[in-house]
This record gives structure tokens, sequence and C-alpha cells, in this order.
């Protein structure tokens, strides 16, 4: 017999993800009508590099694999980050008490706008 806490959390990731995997999916839409479906540069190209998988992961695959256009747009609108809509779907999702010390929704979002895309080299990488 398993866990009730540990089964409920399960549920709630899972459900999560699949949210998490509509968020990847529309930005690869964006991207793809944003680069003209100019996702990949030629080395992309070459190594038959799923763009898709550019949406995630380490970024340093953006900057060896993905087109001048992807990486602009990263920079201007980031890239889904599984760290951030996990939390924020979790706060949005949470009741926090009134009388509560500290404000965790305010708190974890003020991290997260430290780590939000600004217009420097590094704007596309995930938080």
């Amino acid at each position: 017999m398993g866990s009730p806490i540990f089964d409920e959390a399960a549920r709630q990731w899972v459900a999560m993800r699949a949210e998490f995997d509509l968020v990847v999916q529309a930005a690869y839409e964006a991207a793809e009508e944003v680069t003209n479906a100019c996702l990949l540069n030629r080395r992309g190209r070459a190594a038959g590099i799923d763009s898709f998988s550019l949406m995630t992961g380490p970024y340093a695959r953006v900057e060896a694999y993905g087109s001048r256009e992807l990486v602009e747009h990263f920079e201007t609108v980031g890239r889904p980050s599984l760290e951030r809509f996990e939390r924020e779907w979790l706060a949005a999702r949470t009741e926090w008490p009134a009388d509560a010390a500290v404000d965790v929704p305010a708190a974890w979002l003020a991290e997260w706008e430290s780590t939000a895309p600004v217009h420097d080299e590094n704007a596309g990488r995930a938080a």
C-alpha cells in the first residue's frame, strides 16, 4: 500500500506536467510562426536535430543548433521552464492561510522574476 500523500503528489505532478507539455507545444508553434519554420541552423539540420527538442533542455543546444531567428525569438520571449511552471502552477492551486508570516506565492514570484528573461546574452536561457 502506497502513501496517500505521495499518491496525491504524484497525481498533481502528472496533471501539472500535462499542462506544461501544452505550454511547450504552444511555445513551439509560436516559434515556428515567428521564424517561418526556420528553427534550426545548418549544423542542426545536418545533425538531424529535432527542432522541438530545442524548446526545453540545455540552452547550449539552442546556441549550437538553433537558427539565428530562433535565438532572437528566445531572447525576446524566453523559453518554457519546467521549474518555473511547476512553482507557478502550485502557487495558483494552493490555499495559503491569511495569517501566514510570508506570502509564499509572492516570495516565489519575486525570486522567479530575478531569473525572468531580460535583454542580455543569457535572456533565452530557461530559469
